[in-house]
């Protein structure tokens, strides 16, 4: 139970969802083409079958990466947020301030020291 906790836990987008969703569908047809005894028609259409359930789900994949792409750049959106509020900080008077009260404790101690 926990290891299907664990790959449930590691579906974070939904190309990793389709990805996982195509492993899981080519798996189930290849078990049941390896373990059975069909007939030339039907392992080629079990195979036809694998061919187009993968183009599918690449083609569904391709269409929302190209429909919706800011799904992809969630991560890279928070980190340029994240960026934006650290420049807005170091360019604040605030910061300015505490360079400046740290400045100018390193030159006291400095000429405390030379005396």
């Amino acid at each position: 139970m926990s290891d299907r906790i664990g790959v449930l836990g590691q579906i974070k987008s939904p190309l990793i969802f389709f990805a996982l969703a195509l492993l899981i569908i080519e798996g189930i047809l290849l078990a049941v083409l390896g373990l059975t005894e069909f007939s030339e028609t039907l392992q080629f259409t079990l195979i036809l079958l694998m061919f187009i359930s993968f183009i599918a789900i690449v083609g569904s994949v391709t269409y929302l990466t190209i429909k919706y792409p800011t799904h992809l750049n969630d991560k890279l959106s928070k980190e340029l947020s994240e960026l934006n509020d650290v420049k807005e900080f170091v360019e604040s008077p605030a910061f300015k301030e505490l360079i400046d009260q740290q400045v100018m404790l390193i030159v006291n101690n400095k000429e405390k020291a030379d005396e």
